[in-house]
């Protein structure tokens, strides 16, 4: 089945070891066994099929350890992913990397310290599954390119400033205040990014091609 994959904010390698043991001993209570190892700062669990019929719930079987994970290490933030299942055995490595991906995300998105599953991450979670990470980085770097050279350039902080400004509901007084920016200094930055891309904020369009170039750039820096 699907990979399980949890992962500890905590130094490494010490309490991966720790967690290590612990998935293990749930793995031990569990039917059908899953199988528990590590790899990197991870640790990976895989279901196999029950051939009695007998089948399991992922997204159970993965809160089950998270929280035996959390009571292991003193309550210590833990998330666990919940991969797409596996049917053959190349599905195994892109199962790995959609699960650490997820986790990524999570930690990165400020949604850590839970159980994890790809339809949990909306379009992310849709993202983590392209085969070709190449596709990704071509959206991005396409939508994102004359931000990033105007920044080379200029040593202006474009890209955080959009990012902030689409996580502030488009409010550009939030955004002044997340940034510790006068309102004014943002309002000159979203005009400068309006004039790069072509295309005006407002526009709906500008908009998705924005949001969804910074989504494909989180993905990227997580796989």
């Amino acid at each position: 089945r699907g990979a399980g994959e949890g992962s500890s904010d905590a130094p490494w390698p010490t309490d991966v070891r720790r967690l290590l043991g612990i998935a293990q001993s749930a793995a031990d209570r569990t039917r059908p066994r899953p199988l528990v190892t590590s790899s990197g700062e991870y640790v990976v669990l895989l279901w196999p099929h029950d051939p009695t019929g007998r089948e399991v719930n992922p997204q159970a079987a993965a809160e089950s350890v998270r929280q035996a994970a959390r009571r292991g290490l003193d309550g210590m933030n833990v998330s666990v992913a919940v991969s797409p299942r596996c049917t053959e055995l190349r599905d195994y490595a892109a199962g790995f990397r959609v699960a650490r991906g997820a986790v990524e995300l999570a930690r990165l998105r400020g949604g850590s310290g839970r159980t994890i599953t790809l339809p949990d991450l909306g379009v992310y979670g849709l993202l983590l599954q392209l085969e070709d990470p190449n596709e990704l980085i071509g959206f991005a770097e396409r939508v994102l390119a004359p931000l990033r050279e105007y920044e080379a350039r200029k040593g202006i902080s474009l890209i955080s400033t959009l990012r902030t400004y689409l996580d502030e509901g488009l409010s550009t007084a939030r955004t002044a205040a997340a940034l510790y920016l006068h309102v004014n200094t943002v309002a000159l930055r979203l005009k400068r990014i309006e004039e790069l891309i072509g295309m005006p904020l407002t526009q709906p369009e500008a908009l998705l091609q924005l949001t969804a170039a910074l989504m494909a750039q989180d993905v990227v820096d997580v796989t």
